[in-house]
């Protein structure tokens, strides 16, 4: 088990990396953070630039989960989690349906609306949602 005053950063798979966390309570929270928070602390940002990208209450699943593990035809791996809607990101390119994660929806590039850094991708098919990258948000401060 790995002690509480540590933090796990992403990684390689099959490697796990460990920073000392900082000893403030109040430190950053990334979006996969289940723990109750005020209403005001339910915004999530950009990791980048601290643009507001969606909120906690936009979650949602597909597949039967709000997280999933991919990997792209380069072999590089995402952490995404599903939202229905990320008002915070701006979509670039056309739609399309080729290496889609999920069956049935094409998808586009989703960047921050403030900086440009891609945050994932955007979803069309029966219904719209966001995969967007976890690793790349974090939620607000309370």
């Amino acid at each position: 088990m790995i002690p509480s005053a540590y933090l796990l950063l992403e990684a390689p798979p099959n490697v796990v990396c460990l920073q000392r966390a900082p000893r403030n309570e109040e430190r950053p929270r990334d979006a996969t953070d289940t723990r109750r928070t005020p209403a005001h602390s339910r915004n999530i940002l950009c990791a980048s630039c601290l643009h507001q990208v969606t909120t906690r209450d936009q979650r949602t699943e597909r597949g039967g989960s709000f997280m999933h593990h991919v990997t792209n035809p380069l072999g590089v791996h995402f952490h995404i989690g599903c939202f229905v809607g990320a008002p915070g990101c701006r979509l670039d390119g056309q739609a399309t349906p080729e290496w889609s994660w999920f069956p049935g929806y094409s998808w586009s590039l989703a960047l921050c609306g403030s900086c440009g850094i891609q945050l994932g991708w955007h979803y069309s098919g029966a219904d719209t949602f966001y995969g967007l990258i976890l690793s790349r948000l974090v939620n607000a401060p309370t």
